[in-house]
């Protein structure tokens, strides 16, 4: 096989792998936006739905309203532009993991790898130089020091160009793992390549209406109606000291504005309240205090008070300077506060009494139990029969489908056989095709057949709308351990464990359990002992409990082997993470004496 064919097949993971590497960069750290774009534009390249247009880019990838007016208005092409100019900058500065840079070419919207002196050339550099899947599997036009493969051209157009489809390489993870249904071929298996179009935009077309009907924040109707809006967060934010645009305080203050946004609007426990409300009439209010002078900004106090001024929370995070430690720091608190098990979610159940009057009070309710390693499935049975036009009905459905499949595993039915698990993780994907719960379902699936590129994709979805939720980010990390991983990519996963373990206030069961498990997939003895040491405290209840009393226990895990194996199996998917974590738990006994 041609090296250019090889390097072909494994263009989605190179590509993650790179795209990873770059957000890493302080220029993507401090504009949420331009990571944001970056990570879309990466999706789409990898799904292979064909070059994204700019309505596309404005709406999907940028957040513009679907009225949205291209003539009336640039904001997708100054961003791209903005894009371009962020990634010349970083790899003026850095290398690339792999010898090839992701860069994006002038009047398209897609992704492209090539080595760097034809992703960013100097002004004698020849245009000549980039070259397409087609010219690299044929040897045609150029000089293979030039190469560039697109992710974003579907197998029709490979196929229309005399390309083997065996070289193409490309994911089709826009859908549900296919081992998860007995499901009919593919469209693209059974129709002619402009049916297959139509058919894409027409599901495109669809996701975008159904991402909009099931908005991340604001619920339809109110609290009478038993359809609650999410409570709202009022912020502010106060410098001790004048900060203009251009000074340090100034630069923080706008990062931290971006970030708390962002974090609020993707949220499902609270939601932004608008400019027009008053602070006193929101149910929530979060102070934001940053201490210092103009130029050398030295703390960020964090407040939280409800609508009757009780301090709820309170965190100072400082600053050294470094936007990533700082960034690490306020996600943390914000990780507190939002997730759904968190500050703001326990103040809601505590006002409620008796059984859920509400959908939100029934998703707040699901999480905390699902938070302590309780089963919920009764719980949700009651909340979707009681609320079935709810919004939250996706989320639900994905959670009673991930109880099943354990139920299943634990009985010794393989995944693809569970046919009641899979009929309401494929009902929650119809649903709401970014959903957060189902995307986790979908990576967890694919690594357990394993599928890392699929799973990679799913991974990024699911995170993407489900930011803030450290259950989710470890539960698909702690099976993906079986998956390659570059160094950097691990090591920034290990940072995101240890800073978790170190910095929530909010760690629980079902948290402290997966930690555990993500850590001993590592193999990183130093996280395994830290992780040991900051969830020892956490209690735990349910049948993944005896995880937690084997790690520092030999004489209980000698003698519960077969136990703590099947607790494993139910969490973790993939026969290998199995493996790889059963025998860092028997490593780790050896040296620790009962």
């Amino acid at each position: 096989m041609p090296q250019s064919a090889e390097r072909l097949a494994n263009f989605d993971e190179l590509l993650l792998s790179e795209v990873e590497h770059v957000l890493d960069d302080p220029v993507f750290e401090r504009s949420p936006t331009q990571s944001k774009l970056l990570k879309f534009l990466c999706d789409e390249t990898i799904i292979g739905r064909g070059k994204p247009s700019q309505f596309s880019v404005a709406v999907d990838g940028l957040g513009r309203p679907e009225d949205y007016d291209l003539n009336s208005d640039s904001y997708p092409r100054v961003q791209i532009s903005r894009l371009r100019r962020s990634l010349a900058n970083v790899y003026s500065r850095i290398d690339p993991l792999n010898e090839l840079c992701v860069f994006i070419r002038k009047g398209e919207y897609r992704l492209y790898l090539a080595p760097r002196t034809t992703a960013y050339p100097d002004e004698r550099a020849r245009r000549s130089d980039f070259r397409t899947p087609e010219q690299d599997a044929h040897g045609n036009d150029g000089n293979s020091t030039g190469a560039a493969w697109s992710g974003a051209a579907s197998r029709q157009d490979h196929a229309r160009n005399g390309a083997p489809p065996e070289l193409i390489g490309l994911s089709s993870g826009a859908a549900p793992p296919s081992n998860a249904i007995d499901a009919p071929p593919p469209a693209s298996a059974q129709s002619s390549p402009l049916r297959t179009g139509i058919l894409m935009a027409i599901a495109l077309l669809l996701a975008a209406i159904l991402a909009i009907v099931l908005g991340r924040n604001m619920l339809v109707g109110d609290r009478s109606g038993g359809m609650q809006k999410v409570p709202l967060v009022h912020f502010a934010i106060r410098a001790s000291a004048a900060a203009s645009p251009s000074s340090a305080m100034g630069d923080l203050e706008n990062l931290v504005r971006q970030t708390v946004t962002n974090r609020i609007s993707a949220s499902f426990i609270a939601g932004i309240a608008p400019p027009d409300l008053q602070a006193q009439d929101a149910q929530f209010n979060l102070g934001l205090n940053l201490q210092g002078t103009a130029q050398s900004p030295q703390t960020l106090d964090l407040v939280l008070t409800d609508d009757r001024n009780t301090t709820l929370y309170r965190a100072s995070i400082p600053y050294d300077g470094r936007s990533a430690n700082f960034l690490d720091g306020l996600g943390s608190a914000l990780d507190d506060l939002l997730t759904p098990y968190g500050i703001i979610a326990q103040h809601e159940l505590d006002m409620m009494s008796g059984k859920p009057q509400t959908d939100y009070g029934c998703f707040v309710t699901i999480e905390v139990l699902r938070s302590r390693g309780m089963p919920a499935s009764g719980q949700i049975d009651e909340c979707i029969k009681r609320f079935p036009n709810s919004e939250f009905k996706p989320y639900w459905l994905s959670r009673k489908s991930y109880e099943l499949y354990q139920e299943g595993i634990a009985k010794g039915i393989p995944l693809n056989k569970n046919a009641p698990a899979q009929a309401l993780y494929h009902e929650a994907f119809a649903l709401a095709p970014n959903n957060a719960f189902a995307n986790t379902l979908a990576a967890k699936i694919s690594i357990a057949d394993g599928d890392c590129t699929n799973a990679a994709i799913f991974s990024r979805r699911a995170l993407k709308s489900g930011e803030g939720f450290p259950t989710l980010r470890i539960l698909i990390r702690a099976d993906m351990t079986s998956c390659p991983m570059p160094a950097a990519q691990r090591a920034t996963f290990i940072t995101q464990l240890r800073n978790v373990a170190l910095r929530s206030n909010q760690l629980n069961g079902q948290l402290a359990i997966l930690m555990n498990l993500a850590a001993l997939g590592t193999g990183d003895r130093e996280l395994i002992r830290l992780i040991q040491s900051e969830t020892a405290h956490v209690p735990v209840e349910g049948p993944a409990s005896p995880l937690l009393k084997a790690i520092g226990n030999s004489a209980y895990f000698n003698s519960h082997q077969a136990e703590i194996r099947k607790a494993i199996d139910t969490l973790i998917w993939n026969p290998n993470s199995r493996d790889k974590i059963m025998k860092g738990l028997a490593t780790i006994e050896k040296r620790r004496p009962a």
